[in-house]
Formats: structure tokens, C-alpha cells, sequence
């Protein structure tokens, strides 16, 4: 099945749309990733983009700011400008391509946001977790593959690999680890196993613990791996 085979009409008809009004976009993270393991389409899209045309940081976001979606779809604006749209059957999220600059904080909301227009992809999936997740299908008149971190690669040998070292400085990548882990029995590398084992229960949100341990379909088994990882005992 080709890339665009497996994404929803209504979400072409998205990307269409933004295209014509001058920006590029990627489809990234778990749906790329599905549909390489031969999953199934969730349609939940996360989504970057960039200008066709040069422009400066605030021209940048002013125009992406200006992107209209018809009557459709449902707006919502979130921080780190950040677009969801909905249409009572899926959501996509867009955001423009950005570097995060992290604090010495240890949270899930510790950097500021950069966004340019000289930011490439390998600069831009650095923010994000794992490399599984930074592999990314762009639309400029056709669909092409792109893995600047080869992610590929990992995927095929079930590896869960960090995008960059600002992945221990965000909780919630520890939670997100243990649950892929779980979902795709992925191997958890030493890289994160060492440094968890010099956290806290207290450092983790009960809210975001709970959300993965939820999505990993085995809560219990979950909550069993977490504290394994902070090798608390049970």
C-alpha cells in the first residue's frame, strides 16, 4: 500500500489545502511508524510544516497563524503554537518546524520554543522522543520519505533509541518508553534504564502515568515496569 493509500480522504483534502496556501507538510511520528510495522491507521495525525517560500520568524508565524480549514473542522489553539483540528472523527495537530532550548527543569514544559525557516528535518525531529517516532512522509506535489536519524533502522531491530540527550530532561519520554516497550516489545537500551534508576516516584505526574499506562493496554503490567525502572520495590 502506498503512504497515501493509507491516510484518510478528509485528511488529504488537509494537506491539499495547506499546500495551496504556500506550506509543505509532514506526516510524523506514530503514523509513519504504523503504517512501516503494517499497523493500522489510528488517524491521529501529527503534522510539521514548512514554508514553499522564504520568510522571516514572525511573517512565518503570522502566515501559518492565517491557514484557513473550511467549516468542517474544528479549531482549537494550543501553547507552543501549536493547531488541532477536528471533525467529530479524528484529530490532526500541526506545528511549524521548531528547535525546543531546554531549562535545567526537569518537566514536560522546561524549553522555549524556536521556530525558522533554516530549520532542516534532522534539526527539527531532535525535540522530539525516539527515533522510531522521527521518521517522517513530507508532501511537495508528491509523498517522500524522510529519516534523518534512521529511524528505519531501529525500528526493524524493535530498538528504542533517544533523538538527542534533552530526552532526559522531560518525565513523560521515561512514561512514553515503558509503554512502547509494552506495545511494541522494544528493547529498552541502558542509555534510559541508568538514568531512571536516579528518579523518584515523585518526579512523574500521577495524570501522565496514568495516560500511558492506559494507552500501553496493560496498565497493570505498566505500573509493574515503571517501578522496575526507578528500581522501587513492590
Amino acid at each position: 500500500m502506498l503512504f497515501r493509500e493509507y491516510l484518510h480522504p478528509d485528511f488529504l483534502d488537509v494537506v491539499d489545502n495547506i499546500y495551496a496556501q504556500g506550506f509543505k507538510l509532514a506526516v510524523v511520528g506514530g503514523t509513519v511508524r504504523d503504517y512501516l510495522l503494517a499497523n493500522s491507521n489510528k488517524h491521529d495525525y501529527d503534522c510539521e510544516l514548512r514554508p514553499l517560500e522564504n520568510k522571516n520568524e514572525k511573517d512565518l508565524l503570522e502566515s501559518f497563524k492565517a491557514l484557513s480549514f473550511g467549516p468542517k473542522w474544528e479549531r482549537e489553539e494550543l501553547p507552543f503554537n501549536v493547531t488541532r483540528l477536528s471533525n467529530g472523527h479524528f484529530t490532526v495537530e500541526l506545528s511549524l518546524a521548531r528547535m525546543e532550548q531546554y531549562s535545567a527543569e526537569f518537566s514536560h514544559s522546561n524549553f522555549k520554543v524556536v521556530h525558522s525557516q533554516k530549520i532542516d528535518h534532522r534539526q527539527g525531529v531532535l525535540r522530539r522522543d525516539f527515533t522510531i517516532n522521527s521518521m517522517m512522509y513530507e508532501f511537495d506535489k508528491s509523498w517522500s520519505f524522510i529519516d534523518p536519524l534512521d529511524g528505519k533502522n531501529d525500528l526493524e531491530n524493535k530498538v528504542l533509541r533517544a533523538c538527542s540527550s534533552d530526552f532526559q530532561k522531560d518525565p513523560v519520554r521515561y512514561l512514553r518508553a515503558i509503554r512502547f516497550h509494552i506495545l511494541l516489545d522494544f528493547e529498552l537500551p541502558k542509555e534510559i534504564t541508568s538514568k531512571a534508576q536516579n528518579l523518584r516516584r515523585e518526579d512523574f505526574n500521577p495524570q501522565y502515568l496514568r495516560y500511558e499506562a492506559t494507552k500501553s493496554g496493560r496498565p497493570l503490567v505498566y505500573f509493574f515496569k515503571f517501578l522496575s525502572l526507578l528500581n522501587i520495590e513492590y
